[in-house]
């Protein structure tokens, strides 16, 4: 994995050049003149950098999975470990979020993890900083924070969507399951869908009906804005007083009933 600045570039090492390697699972690079920095003793089979000048700055997040399955964070400038949480089954890719406040990734059987990342830097164990952790069975494929949601993909089906202040589940979207994209081997469980925040963290984008890119708003005023313009009639009295849209349907209201009683 490259940086976004290209400060740095994570290399593993492929298994027939180990020897040649001198046995270095993974090294971590200078781009510009190709040295090698540190080496990390574990195979990396998923990383993520975290964002410059943000608290993840020189940080990477790994999928270890030389022996003990593990989410790892080290310190590219020192190399040393910052944090690590072995889990029983295999989980997906760390992501940082765009703030660097959180990492975020899905497991096999134990939910999705949103991790306060200055909380680790501190000294906390990362299943001490986790302030996240929804599980609701199945396999949580993905995961990401974008502004003030944690996403989680489960099954490759459906998107889950969490207030990261409340806790609570706010939002399950369905998406369709011909859109599985398999990220192991054909026909395995661990199908995930693609999810991801636009840098501004105003758009998640998400792929369905067979690699189709849909982009769902995560402001509230721009999704209400959305939704309305998708009514192709006037709110009936019944609607307007059943879903309470006061600032829409208080002079509707009143012109109705007005109406309705010269009907009379």
């Amino acid at each position: 994995g490259l940086d976004a600045d290209g400060t740095w570039l994570l290399v593993t090492v492929p298994e027939g050049l180990r020897d040649t390697c001198e046995d270095r699972s993974s090294v971590v690079l200078d781009p510009a003149t190709g040295e090698v920095l540190w080496t990390i003793p574990e195979r990396i089979s998923q990383a993520d950098i975290g964002p410059s000048g943000t608290p993840s700055e020189g940080l990477v997040a790994y999928r270890a999975n030389d022996g003990e399955v593990a989410v790892v964070v080290r310190d590219l400038r020192s190399g040393d470990v910052v944090g690590r949480l072995p889990l029983l089954f295999s989980q997906w890719r760390p992501i940082f979020s765009n703030d660097g406040r959180y990492l975020t990734f899905g497991s096999f059987q134990d939910g999705g993890f949103a991790v306060d990342v200055e909380r680790v830097l501190a000294g906390a164990r990362i299943e001490e900083a986790t302030i996240m952790n929804p599980d609701e069975g199945g396999i949580t494929t993905v995961s990401v924070v974008a502004g003030d949601w944690f996403v989680t993909g489960h099954d490759g089906v459906r998107l889950r969507f969490w207030n990261l202040k409340s806790g609570e589940l706010e939002l399950a979207l369905t998406v369709s399951e011909s859109s599985r994209i398999d990220v192991t081997t054909p026909g395995n469980p661990g199908a995930a869908t693609f999810i991801a925040s636009s840098p501004d963290d105003r758009y998640l984008y998400y792929e369905d009906e067979g690699l189709l890119l849909r982009r769902f708003p995560l402001d509230a005023d721009e999704l209400i804005e959305f939704a309305e313009s998708l009514v192709q009639r006037d709110f009936g009295v019944e609607q307007c007083e059943r879903y309470q849209l006061a600032d829409d349907c208080v002079e509707y209201l009143a012109a109705r009933r007005a109406a309705d009683a010269e009907s009379d």
